[in-house]
């Protein structure tokens, strides 16, 4: 066998023992941080809107709720790290 059929050979061993799937540090695309920015942005939003929506309650406004929010769902996806369909 020559050297270039063993790592053909070694390579579809891996492909076929992770599903063919990439692992996390050979993707391009995506991240830790990319992830956690996004998620900021949506729990931001979600969170002015419901800011919005309790306009009765005293000392809650839409700034507060969507900043807070934000920074919640910026530090939880930061430390919980992105799916596996962010990172193809």
């Amino acid at each position: 066998m020559a050297d270039d059929d063993i790592e053909r050979l070694l390579r579809e061993i891996q492909q076929s023992s992770t599903g063919g799937v990439q692992p996390a540090e050979e993707a391009s695309s995506g991240g830790r941080a990319g992830f956690a920015v996004l998620a900021a942005l949506g729990s931001g939003a979600v969170g002015t809107i419901g800011g919005f929506l309790l306009w009765f309650v005293p000392f809650i406004g839409p700034i507060s709720t969507g900043v807070g929010a934000a920074i919640g769902g910026f530090l939880t996806a930061l430390i919980a790290g992105p799916p596996r369909w962010f990172s193809r």
